[in-house]
């Protein structure tokens, strides 16, 4: 086999649709085979091609064992030329299998070259192997091979983008349930951007940001990155200017400021008011072609993206206008009830009880904002009855037992659910497990689970700390009052929990007396 026969060289097939770009990432290329002179050839032939703007970068092996620990080091190989008989006869359809069924690489496109096609027979190797062509190395002249590197990477590209589709749709998939939470919302619009970087091959990457009001009226214009793909991908609640260029960092301001969306052969950014008087950007970087089709999906995306987060901006204030709401009561029950214990440690110890339990994140967080409420009908109880040293009048008593029910009153007519919760607690957390507790006589697990988890928090905060009618009692009498009131007042399950972390729970208490 001469050098002539194995490729032509023609120097007009220089790919002048795409120029290379200095920064451009390579096509990552293997040829395994044993022929010293065939890599070198191969080199010489492809050493002006390139593809969507990227050269080539060629590694090489001449054997099987030397292309094993090659593509065990680079996972993004993006083709492999592969002789068949080298080391054995079958040595290349041997590494086609070990690549496709143990290193599991689904992605590199195969391409088997043999100069002895009696050794492995076209029609048996493509239906046996999972390859993706089969050549004889004296049909590939220089032309041809330029028409096998074209096909081979606009396939591998495509599939790429595929998978990137995939594995962006399951991030959307995954957030979706929780959609409305920060870190949902950033996983939803990354596996967003990373369809859209798929769909138009972007080659460096993409970030999506909204303007930060405080960071505008107190540093100036400063722009918060909410998701981001390709070099942007680790630069989540970064500042813009700490990952770009200034004058890049200038140029998206100025466009911001116009309100004005850009499109150009390398990148486009795109400007979306929102009704709250804010501004989110996409900025998109290395693009390639951008069809007018695509151009449409940009608007598209970055107009519904700013929607969700324009819509978990307000419901963010929603809920800040909650907490403060209900710390607010928290504070006027512990202000004006002296039996009341400090809401703060006891939503503390909630919280933690809760972890324990895995009742999951969301439902923690809510348990704990709706604990301090419990005595919310206490507001209506007069403070000297509240507040008296000695002991209460049947009159009294009838009174106190009363602000469960009304507490439960006050609750219950809201819709916001750590209102309902507390409406919940509010109602059974003076009921005990063996049904003598009030106003219902409820016994067991008829008890919702928040008012017996706040029952609990409830006496150790009581008993630790001390009130103006009692000291407060060491931990050791602590944890010999729940043992006896174990499935008496109390869950037996739950008593359990607060013994196995009675020494960490008292630990909230740094202030308590000893």
């Amino acid at each position: 086999m001469t050098d002539d026969d194995f490729l032509y060289f023609a120097e007009d097939e220089a790919d002048e649709m795409h120029p290379v770009s200095k920064s451009a990432q390579s096509w990552k290329i293997l040829v395994v085979d044993d022929e010293p002179e065939v890599h070198r050839v191969t080199k010489l032939a492809l050493d002006s091609f390139t593809f969507a703007g990227r050269p080539l970068q060629f590694f090489n092996a001449e054997s099987a064992i030397e292309a094993k620990e090659i593509l065990n080091q680079h996972k993004d190989l993006a083709m492999v030329l592969l002789d068949v008989v080298m080391e054995t006869d079958h040595a290349g359809l041997e590494l086609a299998k070990w690549i496709r069924e143990d290193l599991k690489n689904h992605f590199i496109r195969i391409i088997l070259r043999t100069g002895q096609p009696g050794q492995a027979p076209e029609t048996e190797v493509i239906a046996n192997y999972d390859i993706n062509d089969y050549k004889e190395k004296t049909e590939l002249t220089s032309r041809k091979l330029f028409t096998l590197m074209y096909s081979t990477l606009r396939s591998y590209r495509d599939i790429m983008a595929i998978d990137r589709n995939r594995q962006g749709l399951e991030k959307i998939i995954d957030a979706s349930a929780t959609l409305f939470e920060l870190q949902s919302l950033q996983k939803f619009t990354r596996g967003a951007l990373e369809q859209l970087s798929a769909l138009l091959h972007l080659n460096e990457g993409a970030v999506y940001g909204i303007e930060d009001g405080l960071a505008l009226s107190t540093r100036g214009d400063e722009i918060i990155i909410q998701a981001g793909t390709g070099k942007f991908s680790d630069c989540v609640g970064c500042k813009l200017r700490e990952v770009m260029e200034p004058d890049q960092v200038s140029m998206l301001i100025h466009y911001m400021k116009q309100g004005k969306n850009v499109l150009t052969d390398k990148y486009y950014v795109g400007i979306y008011p929102t009704h709250t008087g804010g501004k989110n950007l996409l900025y998109l970087s290395g693009l390639e072609n951008v069809e007018e089709v695509n151009e449409h999906l940009i608007e598209v995306f970055g107009r519904n993206i700013g929607v969700a987060f324009e819509n978990l901006y307000l419901l963010r204030q929603i809920e800040e206008n909650e907490r403060t709401m209900v710390t607010s009561l928290g504070t006027m029950i512990e202000g004006r009830a002296s039996k009341s214990g400090d809401m703060s440690r006891i939503a503390d110890v909630v919280r933690f009880l809760a972890k324990k339990l895995d009742l999951g994140e969301q439902t923690v967080e809510i348990l704990a904002r709706a604990a301090p409420l419990h005595d919310i009908g206490m507001l209506t109880v007069p403070e000297e009855i509240i507040n008296k040293p000695g002991d209460l009048t049947e009159e009294e008593r009838i009174a106190i037992r009363k602000h469960p029910e009304v507490g439960y009153g006050i609750l219950s007519q809201s819709k916001q659910d750590t209102l309902r919760a507390a409406a919940l607690i509010a109602r059974d957390h003076h009921e005990r497990w063996d049904g003598h507790g009030y106003p219902a006589g409820k016994h067991g697990d008829n008890i919702h689970i928040y008012a017996r988890l706040t029952a609990i928090a409830d006496v150790f905060d009581a008993l630790l700390c001390p009130r103006v009618y009692k000291k407060n009692w060491n931990i050791d009498e602590i944890k010999n009052y729940f043992r006896q009131q174990r499935g008496k007042q109390f869950d037996p399950d739950l008593t359990d929990l607060l013994l196995a972390h009675a020494d960490e729970l008292a630990a909230f208490y740094p202030d308590r007396p000893e």
